[in-house]
């Protein structure tokens, strides 16, 4: 259970320091985010465009695929364990794709692509900007991932790989800031984290594969 207060705390930090850049009224914080973001944007390997366009609109699909397949396994080898984490990795995108859409609407964050003319924006992106929900989508899953299987090392490898592949994507494509991202990476941790420690707390324990 350690784990995951670990996560929580952590994400929560990050998150909050993240919310705390942005509501300060300091030019130094506003222009370090926007000078990386034009960074990122101007300097992208224009031929990997198609390649960040096709990682952020499929990361729904990567989260419901994470999610099933070891449901999936389960029913094959009838393992009821895995059953279980199979409905927590789920649990886990629902409860962070709820949280970061509050976020969105209740502070409201302008895109950087609407404020910066010269940010390009090559995907779509018409919520508010803060947090990055497919950011926090992908962060929970992969922290979900780490807490739930503990020896499946190159699972949890490729899928925080492919998660920071999410988050550079959202702002290689311009639909988001840098601290976007970071409060994306927080609640995605802070939301996995959340619900494997209620489900410990409250529920039935898990043991890690």
């Amino acid at each position: 259970m350690k784990k995951e207060v670990y996560f929580i705390v952590l994400g929560f930090l990050i998150l909050l320091f993240t919310y705390i850049c942005i509501s300060l009224p300091s030019y130094e914080c506003m222009l370090y985010d926007i000078q990386t973001l034009e960074f990122i944007n101007k300097n992208r390997i224009h031929i990997l465009d198609n390649l960040w366009k096709l990682i952020t609109n499929t990361s729904w699909l990567v989260c419901l695929l994470i999610s099933i397949f070891p449901y999936v396994v389960a029913k094959t080898k009838k393992l009821p364990g895995l059953k279980v984490k199979s409905y927590l990795l789920l649990m886990c995108w629902v409860t962070v794709s709820l949280l970061s859409n509050g976020l969105k609407y209740l502070i409201g964050r302008v895109r950087p692509f609407v404020l910066y003319d010269y940010i390009e924006k090559l995907t779509g992106g018409e919520s508010p900007s803060f947090p990055s929900g497919h950011t926090s989508e992908a962060f929970a899953m992969a922290g979900a991932v780490f807490l739930l299987f503990s020896s499946q090392k190159r699972f949890k490898i490729l899928v925080f790989l492919w998660a920071f592949m999410v988050a550079y994507s959202r702002m290689s494509l311009g639909v988001h800031f840098p601290s976007d991202v970071l409060a994306g990476i927080g609640l995605g941790f802070f939301s996995s984290g959340l619900v494997l420690y209620c489900n410990a707390m409250f529920y039935t324990k898990i043991k890690a594969d």
